[in-house]
């Protein structure tokens, strides 16, 4: 669903483009490192490889589509030789920045990321956000897209970027009535829709 999204905002414009990733070795955000295999000329900042066997294939299979893996984040300078950058360094775990270094590199990634003037896009909620409350912690990020796995989280209210995604068609119908859930009708066969209102 990820890839897709993706397509639809950057493919229609450009035959190209390079692409860097930012994340931290956690299953919520699995899915950007899988996502790195489908994306034209990319790269991908993993300062540290979890400890699960699925994160070390993982690597193992980017190093064999040869996409780079670069331990050292990169710098403001390096990022904004990207068209795009892809925001997938926390998820549901994060509780606010500890400080004192616990953070680090990911507090530098995080802050660079909201300086940049190229595109971010950031995978079902944006790093430094709370999932529920938003971005209520500094640094955080305010992504251009958004693209919200199952359903839109409660932060998802906050986003002001101006293209928002819903990627996971598998949601059972039985899970909708379960949870209340109130999502927007796939078109045709797509894995993904676009959010066009706000929430």
């Amino acid at each position: 669903q990820f890839i897709y999204c993706l397509s639809y905002l950057f493919a229609p414009c450009c035959t190209f483009f390079l692409f860097l990733m930012i994340r931290r070795p956690q299953r919520s955000t699995l899915s950007s490192s899988s996502a790195a295999s489908d994306v034209y000329k990319r790269q991908v900042c993993l300062p540290k490889i979890g400890r699960a066997p699925v994160f070390a294939g993982l690597v193992k299979q980017l190093e064999q589509l040869h996409v780079p893996v670069e331990s050292q984040v990169p710098t403001l300078d390096e990022m904004h030789g990207f068209n795009v950058t892809v925001d997938g360094v926390f998820g549901f775990s994060f509780q606010g920045w500890r400080g004192q270094g616990k953070d680090a590199p990911y507090d530098a990634a995080v802050s660079r990321m909201g300086a940049l003037t190229i595109p971010v896009v950031s995978i079902d909620i944006p790093s430094g956000w709370h999932v529920e409350d938003g971005p209520a912690w500094e640094p955080g990020l305010r992504p251009e897209m958004l693209i919200s796995l199952t359903a839109p989280k409660k932060c998802a209210l906050a986003f002001e970027g101006q293209h928002h995604y819903l990627g996971g068609r598998f949601v059972t119908p039985a899970l909708i009535e379960k949870f209340g859930l109130e999502l927007p009708p796939y078109p045709g066969t797509e894995q993904c829709v676009k959010i066009q209102n706000k929430l």
